[in-house]
């Protein structure tokens, strides 16, 4: 059962009114049980890196911290957040080295979060304009993904890429639904 609970990451939601203590209880079941990590899922920066520090304590083996960098920005208690432009933006400038640089300050910024995991980048290729893609070219966006993954990486945080590659180019969709 442990093997199997190793492939969990379950989220751990904030309480805003009881921080920590809300969820920690929930979160020793989880170590108990043996889950390979967690989502962090809207915590200010200081609750989050005193849980990540007390879960990496508790942990028999060093579990996956995962962090979704747009929530980075997001500060409840008047913390300064963390932002960078949008993927389009750095992606207009068509220069590897704008990426990676993005991709080291945010696997530096989910680091001090606590996390070692990151939800990104998008590699969703748009056919209509948006902000959290590189863009509408494959392979500029492939490009784009790997040189964010292989800079995150370097910068010691693990890159989970989100989006599924041309989604935003299906007009309709042949999948059908289980047993359907």
């Amino acid at each position: 059962m442990r093997d199997v609970a190793r492939l969990l990451r379950p989220s751990v939601r904030w309480d805003t009114l009881r921080g920590i203590a809300a969820v920690w209880p929930t979160v020793e079941r989880a170590l108990d049980a043996g889950v390979g990590g967690f989502v962090l899922d809207n915590i200010p920066a200081r609750a989050a890196a005193e849980l990540t520090q007390r879960i990496r304590y508790r942990a028999d083996e060093a579990p996956l911290l995962v962090v979704d960098p747009t929530m980075l920005a997001e500060t409840s208690s008047g913390e300064p957040g963390f932002s960078l432009p949008p993927l389009a933006a750095v992606a207009a400038i068509r220069d590897t080295h704008a990426v990676r640089r993005a991709a080291r300050a945010t696997a530096r910024a989910v680091r001090r979060f606590g996390g070692n995991m990151m939800l990104a980048p998008s590699g969703d290729v748009v056919g209509a304009p948006r902000t959290d893609a590189f863009g509408a070219d494959p392979g500029a966006v492939a490009l784009a993904v790997a040189e964010w993954i292989d800079a995150a990486q370097a910068g010691g945080v693990l890159c989970c890429g989100g989006g599924f590659a041309a989604a935003g180019r299906v007009a309709t969709s042949r999948c059908r639904p289980i047993g359907g």
